[in-house]
């Protein structure tokens, strides 16, 4: 489809877009509250920029799963997900495409479809979005997000080039790259890519490496320029160009000057930013590049023009969105076989500064974000954005660290200069996985980020944290660990033990080929002492009783009088015929405790509420020695007599030996009417309880309500409720049935919609117009696995949302 799509009106623009999903709905779409709130604000003939997704989306996970089951190549993976990209949009885009042609100049200013998520960009008034909203095929319309490249940090540094035999940058070394390029591991063959501000193709560093200078290779495929559409890369700032120097620069002359970390790697480029200064830059060009970069020849069937991974060094300002259409991009990007790496931004030193996509949360490892290191690799720089997310002010961002301060790469003309920022950190991540890519040509993309993220060197506290993610990347132990195995499983037999008393088993899997393997346990504490070290077999002695089975085990005997805090790392030594025996490690396994231990003592009763019923829970530390420090307790029960808890974890700060604590905050519990009674209750509850961090504790305690706790809450009500209200689900959590009880003051639509954890919606309890009063809904959880879900009450006194209605989100849990 060959849709024509002007990006920039000056007349109030906002932006829309219409993306798709995969649900079987007769529903028709919504329109995002953001977008909503600036239409209620404008006039009638103002402009919108927007994205409208369509329902039917690609399962990307299925196909993820199938390519897992099968073990498809490289080529036949970028293939399938490509064409079933494409095709979804062509069987599902033409009713709206025709609709929208129907309207151009009557609502509709101009258009452009994509296929990488199955949205259609239109630019619109506001009659129009919302008679467009109200098409069945429509799953919800956004603006167009205002992005922003991520500049460098002071003052740009000249430097000439220095002519120092096989000369590389400090920073690169620091990576631990030259054990692969001793071994011809430079990139060869590979690909990269980045979304910045345009390279500089004659820059002696790079032209050599620009794919589009290759016989035979048209430039339309190394070249992408969605903003003048200019044949040749060009880069007015030098930005793009020295992001570019870091992942494959090298100027090839009698000394050579190496810039960048996969110097024998092709690079191609999108342009998203003329320069840094750019009046009005929003996400098309993100999209259009991103939809450009997984398939550039236009030929699903070839990878030999596909980037093995785009650096990206933009984000949304002061924005963090977890249910953003950009995260089904990367999930594309992705599923076709291309690493996408964000850098993290420089709003530190503050926690809590990271912006979307890069706070995304989505596993482990995407998105991945990378943060800066100061000269030297050790020391986080100032301006380095940290954790935790946005999206649950909990999990620990960035992912890794490296080199961000002071990094010397290209810039425009023929030069090179000093660039600081995380923008100057990201591109040194994206060469190492070129490397990896030439190593592993089958690896698939979560195979290359994992090695990368658990092969880290460990900087600043001990473990994983906001400041410096896991540590800095170790190009080589990312090697070894796709080369010669890696653990696919890990069990302590305990989390706590009793000190000269107690033993706690060690397991470990290994995938890969594990003949010539030694395992080692190091047993090591909190203080970053090692203990002991034991060696685990693959021969029976895990208890297993079965040999040869890539289960490696033993058991250690824990120390008498030693109350500490442990944590396990696992040492491999591996012989092979091809090498001499390569010691690495895997860090931060697990951890277990013999401290303690740290159990329930007893419960106050603060105040009771109507049907809520708050108190406080005491804990003691029963250990003789050692302090419990930073606890946290967290409570459930199945007793369907709480039907939720509006606080269900609570912080202790530290308990001494032998002392007990209470905590900083209450717990409160909503206590179902059916369940009332003018004599005591009692509900079971099981705590959990964990010390920085790690939950090395289980108790369970009987809560006793007061009598008359909850009577009246399911009584008759009669008349009209005075305001728009959300109860908490009851039972909360649950399985696999809750309730959830709400209501209208006055008759309008109303929205129930049940959303996962990652912000996707699972289904719709409740899209209709409603009469005023009190409403309850069930839904029935027996086809959904277990976790964190929210729900989400909007509703509106008249047949178009407006800015201003009401809308809460909850969130319940499901335990199966």
């Amino acid at each position: 489809m060959n849709i024509q799509f002007s990006f920039f009106l000056k007349p109030v623009v906002v932006t829309l877009f219409l993306l798709s999903i995969i649900i079987t709905s007769i529903q028709a779409g919504e329109i995002d509250s953001r977008l909503e709130a600036m239409m209620a604000q404008g006039n009638t003939d103002d402009i919108y920029s927007t994205i409208v997704i369509l329902k039917d989306q690609v399962d990307l996970n299925a196909l993820k799963a199938s390519f897992q089951q099968t073990g498809v190549d490289r080529r036949t993976r970028h293939e399938i997900v490509v064409n079933n990209l494409r095709e979804k949009a062509e069987e599902t885009q033409p009713d709206l495409i025709n609709l929208l042609s129907a309207t151009m100049g009557k609502g509709v200013v101009s258009y452009r479809s994509f296929w990488i998520l199955n949205a259609i960009a239109v630019n619109g008034n506001a009659e129009f979005l919302t008679e467009l909203a109200n098409q069945q095929a429509v799953e919800k319309i956004y603006r167009n997000e205002p992005v922003e490249i991520i500049q460098s940090v002071g003052p740009i540094i000249k430097s000439d080039p220095i002519n120092v035999t096989h000369r590389a940058e400090q920073g690169i070394l620091d990576l631990n790259v030259r054990p692969l390029w001793n071994m011809g591991i430079t990139g060869e063959g590979e690909i990269v890519m980045n979304i910045d501000t345009g390279v500089e193709s004659n820059h002696p560093a790079l032209s050599s490496r620009w794919r589009g200078a290759d016989p035979g290779v048209d430039t339309s495929e190394a070249w992408f320029d969605p903003v003048n559409n200019f044949p040749i890369p060009y880069d007015n700032s030098g930005h793009g160009t020295h992001t570019m120097g870091t992942i494959t620069g090298l100027e090839e002359d009698a000394d050579p000057d190496t810039i960048g970390v996969a110097w024998g790697a092709k690079w191609i480029a999108a342009l998203l930013a003329v320069n840094l200064d750019f009046d009005f830059l929003d996400v098309i060009p993100a999209i259009e590049a991103f939809q450009w970069g997984i398939d550039p020849d236009s030929i699903p069937e070839t990878i030999d023009d596909v980037p093995r991974v785009i650096s990206n060094s933009w984000g949304i300002p002061l924005s963090v969105d977890c249910n953003s259409y950009i995260d089904n991009i990367i999930d594309a990007v992705e599923a076709a076989g291309v690493a996408v790496l964000f850098a993290a931004g420089n709003n530190g030193p503050e926690l809590n500064t990271m912006i979307s996509p890069a706070s995304r949360i989505a596993s482990p490892i995407n998105v991945f974000s990378v943060g800066a290191l100061e000269p030297g690799s050790e020391i986080v720089a100032g301006f380095s954005s940290r954790g935790p997310s946005g999206c649950d002010d909990l999990t620990i961002k960035p992912e890794v660290m490296a080199r961000g301060v002071s990094v010397r790469s290209a810039i425009a003309a023929s030069g090179y200069g000093l660039r600081s920022g995380t923008s100057m950190a990201t591109p040194h991540v994206a060469g190492v996985i070129a490397l990896l890519g030439q190593a592993f040509p089958e690896a698939t993309v979560d195979e290359l980020k994992y090695a990368i993220y658990e092969t880290t060197v460990d900087l600043g506290v001990k473990g994983e944290d906001n400041n410096y993610g896991n540590g800095r990347v170790d190009a080589y132990a990312a090697y070894l660990y796709l080369k010669y195995g890696y653990i696919d499983e890990f069990n302590l037999s305990k989390s706590y033990v009793r000190p000269g008393i107690d033993s706690v088993e060690v397991t470990a899997r290994l995938i890969y080929n594990t003949s010539g393997f030694k395992v080692s346990a190091e047993f090591i504490t909190s203080s970053d002492s090692l203990v002991d070290k034991i060696e685990l077999y693959d021969d029976g002695l895990h208890n297993d009783g079965m040999a040869g089975d890539s289960i490696f085990g033993n058991i250690w005997a824990v120390l008498s009088n030693e109350e500490r805090n442990y944590r396990v790392d696992l040492e491999f030594q591996v012989s092979s015929a091809d090498t001499d025996t390569i010691i690495f490690s895997q860090k931060n396994q697990g951890n277990f405790t013999s401290i303690g231990p740290v159990v329930y003592d007893g419960q106050d009763s603060i105040s009771v509420n109507n049907n809520q019923y708050i108190f406080k829970v005491m804990l003691a530390n029963n250990g003789s020695v050692t302090t419990a420090n930073a606890i946290r307790a967290k409570i459930s029960t199945s007793d369907t007599c709480a039907t939720s808890y509006k606080t269900s974890e609570v912080f202790y700060r530290d308990i001494a030996a032998g002392g007990n604590a209470t905590p900083l905050f209450k717990f409160t519990v909503d206590i179902n009417s059916i369940c009332a009674s003018t004599e005591e209750l009692l509900i079971p509850f099981d705590i959990e309880i964990s010390s920085e961090r790690n939950v090395y504790w289980t108790d369970s305690f009987v809560l006793v309500v007061p009598p008359g706790i909850g009577i009246g809450v399911d009584d008759e009500i009669t008349g009209l409720p005075a305001e728009y209200a959300l109860s908490n689900a009851y039972p909360n959590p649950f399985n696999p049935t809750t309730t959830i009880e709400y209501s209208l003051p006055q008759s309008g639509d109303v929205s129930l919609i049940i959303y996962n954890l990652t912000g996707q919606e699972v289904t719709r309890l409740v899209s209709e117009v409603q009469q005023a009063g009190y409403h309850k809904v069930t839904w029935d959880a027996s086809n959904f696995s277990s976790g964190i879900y929210f729900y989400r009450l909007q509703a509106s006194p008249t047949s178009v949302w407006r800015a201003g209605d009401f809308v809460l989100t909850r969130k319940m849990v499901l335990l199966k």
